[in-house]
């Protein structure tokens, strides 16, 4: 605990921040779902093969190779000391395990789940995961909020700590500290930067399914490796403790975000045969 203040109180709005930012992407997944379901009668299995395809692929997968990664001593020191690169890896690992779901999916849904809500729902299903794992994020930094407002920071420091290992505790440290020096915009930012995700994820499996369908060129699928690298890691980048860092990369997402569905949406338009629903 040295060298953090315990003196410290939490930001005015935080708890409030951080349950619109929670609120906001349930709502969002809430609101795709009724509208592809209705629109566009999308079905639940193509919402099941994107979860498992999440598991399987976008996080198992980039997981087992970054931590293969780190047992080499030296890479496992430039992470240590180098916390940009190691992102930046990962963040690579998982757009190419994403493209692969994609095309496996995209195969899949081929010539069995062909409506267009079909491929939105996959597309969807894809993105459940990384949201699922910020959700569990929103419900920790609650309790976390809710500890330090009735028993206080040191207490609740004290309490989380005690009996712990030292690597754990240092941890539970660094995301209590968090709490107190981010800028408490970012909670619903990063709220808003998922809900751009589900968008994008279903754009770019929707293109790498014509793909799949040989409807739009084969290069497509590898622009959307890509795009889905680029919007994920744009708003990884930020100094947490800075606001203008927090604004800037969050901008840079949204630049890219407008750009990406634009292009994708402009090679995919009007080329892709979807199944006539009953």
């Amino acid at each position: 605990m040295e060298g953090f203040d315990m003196t410290q109180t939490l930001p005015a709005g935080l708890t409030g921040m951080i349950s619109a930012g929670g609120i906001l992407l349930l709502s969002a997944y809430i609101v795709f779902l009724i509208v592809v379901i209705k629109r566009w009668h999308g079905r639940f299995m193509p919402l099941l093969l994107g979860v498992i395809s999440y598991v399987i692929f976008g996080f198992i997968f980039s997981e087992l190779i970054v931590s293969a990664l780190a047992l080499i001593p030296s890479i496992d020191v430039a992470f240590e000391y180098n916390p940009t690169s190691q992102k930046i890896i990962q963040g690579i690992l998982t757009a190419v395990g994403f493209t692969i779901a994609r095309v496996i999916m995209g195969n899949m849904l081929k010539d069995r789940f062909e409506r267009q809500g079909d491929i939105y729902m996959a597309g969807i299903g894809l993105s459940i995961g990384e949201s699922f794992l910020v959700g569990l994020t929103y419900i920790s930094s609650l309790v976390w909020c809710v500890s330090i407002n009735s028993s206080g920071l040191q207490t609740t420091v004290e309490d989380a700590t005690a009996g712990v290992s030292e690597q754990l505790a240092a941890e539970t440290i660094q995301s209590i500290a968090s709490l107190v020096q981010t800028p408490i915009i970012f909670w619903l930012l990063l709220g808003v930067s998922c809900v751009l995700d589900i968008i994008i994820g279903i754009v770019l499996m929707n293109a790498v399914y014509g793909v799949v369908k040989k409807q739009i060129p084969n290069w497509i699928a590898g622009v959307t490796l890509g795009v889905h690298f680029i919007n994920a890691i744009s708003f990884q980048l930020y100094n947490e403790q800075s606001l203008s860092s927090i604004l800037i990369c969050f901008a840079v997402k949204l630049i890219c975000f407008a750009v990406s569905v634009y292009f994708i949406t402009a090679q995919s338009r009007g080329k892709i045969q979807y199944e006539e629903e009953a």
